[in-house]
């Protein structure tokens, strides 16, 4: 027992550390300087629709793959490694402490971003069906509010 909380342990650490990469911070301190907090503007958030609304369309094409593969990264590593697959509990701790290190990244003084595209990321590795349901409503919700 003892081991297998170790396991768990470490990967939702490393799982965590992962997904506090802030690439939408990142994204407007490489386009517009240092003293740029993408956090400032906007939704007050670093994900890709704030980058979108903010630096425009590439910025915000690029976190958007960063963030997606920022929940199916450390998802398909615990899915696929056996020592960090765990009984199947393995790739839903990666995934859920991705989500917590995209919100609440350490980086940036854990103030983060919504989680959308990091959640997603982790649930097409977890269930691509559920997934692709997801993306279905949320492709109508968009289409039908006009809001994101």
């Amino acid at each position: 027992m003892p081991i297998i909380l170790g396991q768990l342990f470490l990967v939702a650490i490393v799982a965590y550390l992962w997904g506090s990469i802030p690439a939408g911070y990142w994204m407007g301190k490489l386009l517009r300087g240092n003293k740029f907090d993408i956090r400032d503007y906007g939704s007050h958030k670093i994900g890709a629709t704030n980058v979108l609304r903010t630096l425009g369309k590439w910025p915000a094409a690029i976190v958007f793959l960063f963030d997606l593969s920022k929940g199916w990264g450390p998802t398909l590593l615990a899915m696929t490694v056996p020592f960090l697959y765990i009984m199947g509990w393995g790739p839903a701790i990666a995934g859920v402490a991705t989500l917590l290190g995209h919100c609440f990244p350490v980086f940036i003084g854990f103030k983060g971003g919504r989680g959308v595209l990091t959640s997603g990321g982790a649930l097409l590795i977890i269930s691509p069906f559920i997934f692709l349901i997801s993306l279905l409503v949320t492709i109508v919700t968009i289409a039908t509010s006009r809001y994101v």
